[in-house]
């Protein structure tokens, strides 16, 4: 587990964030083309209750990590020294390895569980493994943050690929020859899982060592990460809960094609989990640093052209790109790609302008402005989602995510004041938005027109970070070649 050096430079995070980015392609255009083989052997109910069962262990899963995902990234950094490092990392990975026991009990719930959702125990079963896969995800992270704050992106990204490929074929194998429907990607999951940990284990294992547990340390990374755990109650309801509510109201039928559109949404993932990844390391690492403000304002610009070229392509041309991949009982999917693909945009751009919270760790300024964000989103949702459904719980996302956004950044200002371009993302995130929702439906050729229009503004206003992007991938791809 050794670094060099304390100070990542920004050549360190552009080179992270190609090869990720590059890693991500490859994934998810695998995703992609085989979302619609997933339609065809998959109904929009079977869909839908696999989502709802992820979805709950996505709400246990942060829960049972207890903010030390963050906690890591904070007290990593904070002595230039290999041991300490390695205290922060055995000190973590053996308090998730103990919090990860709750898994047993929570599996003897698992019935309960199943009649809450469902109204029977019929999907126990299914719940279980999904329990399970939680508690195989939680002993890899540590080996996951550890590699990502070293800038060890190359082999990041190799697990990366290969538990994601494994992934796909397995998703295929269980659901096109085997037909466990709805069991498909839920067993899958508690394979790939494994398979992770042991790609994990086998480059990092050998610093699992019990002597570096730190009680004192322990202690002080509890302190920071506790305030995270309601947050992660918040961002699940912020982001997930509308899930239940539409099944409540529609059933699960509306939940399938709900999550259809969401699939779509992870197109911004190639570049967004990619970037963030890469740029926590050189974020914390350079917080001290002179200029570090400046090139946190230029990674912003960057990220923001990038994803809100992909979100005003895919929010315009999601009826087209819908109609193409999926069966004709997804169809109503592309109408919420506007709202999720720009709520996706505001998500991102709360990320970047709230690093500043985190250097300053002031963690109760993140509960703060995602319960502003979760409680907008909640009674939106309850008001008109028994109405208008699967388009109410998209339009609600996108404000509650809108809502983080505009308090990460004023809360961020407040305590690592940074010169972003911020009105100027505003302006054109509203426009865009927009012109998606009133040009959707309009003849193919309008529509070309008008987008590349939308591309073109963007492109001007944002000229010089372009070039620098471009100037810096050039430069990395011929220094590779």
């Amino acid at each position: 587990m050794k670094t060099d050096s304390k100070k990542q430079g920004i050549g360190q995070f552009v080179s992270g964030s190609i090869v990720l980015t590059l890693s991500n392609v490859i994934i998810k255009a695998a995703n992609f083309l085989f979302l619609p083989l997933y339609t065809r052997y998959l109904s929009s109910e079977e869909l839908g209750i696999s989502d709802l069962i992820s979805n709950l262990t996505a709400f246990i899963a942060p829960l049972l990590i207890w903010g030390f995902d963050s906690a890591f990234s904070a007290f990593y950094y904070d002595e230039d020294s290999d041991v300490h490092r390695e205290r922060v990392f055995n000190t973590a990975f053996f308090f998730l390895a103990a919090s990860s026991g709750m898994i047993v009990f929570l599996m003897l719930l698992s019935p309960g569980f199943s009649v809450i959702l469902f109204g029977n125990e019929e999907y126990k079963s299914a719940i279980m493994i999904s329990l399970l896969a939680i508690a195989v995800s939680m002993w890899s992270l540590p080996f996951s943050l550890s590699l990502r704050m070293e800038n060890r992106m190359m082999q990041y990204s190799v697990v990366l690929v290969t538990s994601s490929l494994a992934l796909l074929f397995s998703n295929v194998f269980f659901v096109v020859y085997v037909r466990l429907g709805y069991f498909s990607l839920i067993v899958s999951s508690l394979l790939v899982n494994v398979l992770q940990f042991a790609l994990f284990w086998r480059l990092g294992g050998d610093h699992v060592r019990i002597r570096y547990f730190d009680k004192n340390l322990l202690r002080k990374m509890l302190v920071y990460a506790t305030p995270m755990v309601p947050l992660t109650v918040l961002n699940w309801l912020l982001s997930l809960s509308d899930r239940y509510i539409v099944n409540y109201y529609h059933g699960q039928d509306a939940v399938g094609v709900y999550g259809i559109g969401t699939r779509f949404v992870n197109v911004l993932n190639v570049i967004t989990n990619s970037v963030f990844v890469s740029f926590t390391t050189f974020a914390y690492a350079n917080k001290n640093e002179e200029g570090a403000k400046a090139q946190y304002s230029r990674v912003l610009d960057g990220i923001y052209l990038i994803i809100a070229i992909i979100a005003w392509t895919a929010g315009l041309f999601g009826k087209e790109v819908v109609l193409l991949m999926t069966t004709q009982e997804y169809a109503q999917a592309y109408t919420i790609l506007p709202a999720l693909m720009f709520g996706q945009v505001c998500y991102a751009v709360s990320t970047i302008v709230g690093y500043g919270i985190g250097f300053a760790k002031k963690t109760q300024y993140f509960l703060w402005s995602t319960a502003a964000g979760a409680v907008t989103n909640i009674l939106l949702n309850l008001i008109f989602i028994p109405d208008w459904g699967i388009q109410a719980a998209a339009t609600t996302t996108f404000l509650g995510y809108f809502m983080v956004m505009l308090w990460h950044y004023f809360l961020g200002q407040k305590v690592y004041p940074c010169r972003y371009g911020f009105k100027k993302i505003m302006i054109t995130l509203m426009g865009l938005y927009a012109g998606c929702l009133i040009c959707m439906q309009v003849q193919f050729l309008l529509k070309l027109v008008i987008y590349t229009g939308g591309v073109a503004i963007l492109v001007f206003l944002y000229r010089g970070i372009l070039c620098e992007l471009v100037s810096a991938v050039w430069l990395k791809l011929h220094k590779r070649g």
